[in-house]
Formats: structure tokens, C-alpha cells, sequence
């Protein structure tokens, strides 16, 4: 097997990647895992600045596809961001302004 890190989805972070060589009849087979904060502008709280963020990338239901930026507002890793994931943002809101 193999592990390593690396920015899969544009969101400037890195996820973990992990690869199995041998399985899925000898074609092998790679797994992602990434995290989803809501912090999309990266400055360690979720406030009025990434809820335009969130804005921006509702789409009601799963779309198929998201952007680099919008897979931050994902919780439910669905590929679209719709009310489930505002049940998971919501929460995390910290001050207009930030804490």
C-alpha cells in the first residue's frame, strides 16, 4: 500500500491519500480523505466571510462535481451543498466578524 498527502481538490489544504495496490481485481485502488471545515478563506474561524462563500456554492443537491472552494462547505460529501450541509455550517458560525 502506499500514503501520502496532497491537495487534491484545489481547497489549499491537504488530503490524505491512500492506495492499495492489489485489490479491485490486481487494478488497485485509491481512497481520499479530506476534511471539511467551512473555514474557506483559511483564518481559523467560520464567519460572515466564509458564510458568502456558502452562499455562492448552495446548489440545492448533489451537482455532479464541485469547485475547489466549495468542497469546504460539503460536510455531507455528496458533491453539492444543500440544507444538510447548512444543518453541519450553521453550528460553526462564530461572530459577524470572526471570534
Amino acid at each position: 500500500f502506499s500514503l501520502g498527502a496532497a491537495d487534491t481538490n484545489g481547497d489549499g489544504l491537504d488530503e490524505i491519500v491512500f492506495g492499495t495496490p492489489f485489490n479491485n481485481s490486481d487494478r488497485g485502488t485509491v481512497y481520499v480523505f479530506t476534511h471539511v471545515t467551512g473555514d474557506s478563506d483559511h483564518d481559523g474561524d467560520v464567519d460572515l466571510h466564509d458564510f458568502a462563500g456558502f452562499q455562492a456554492c448552495y446548489s440545492g443537491g448533489p451537482t455532479g462535481g464541485l469547485s475547489g472552494g466549495c468542497v469546504q462547505f460539503d460536510f455531507t460529501l455528496n458533491e453539492g451543498v444543500e440544507l444538510a450541509d447548512w444543518a453541519s455550517f450553521e453550528p460553526r458560525l462564530t461572530s459577524p466578524l470572526g471570534a
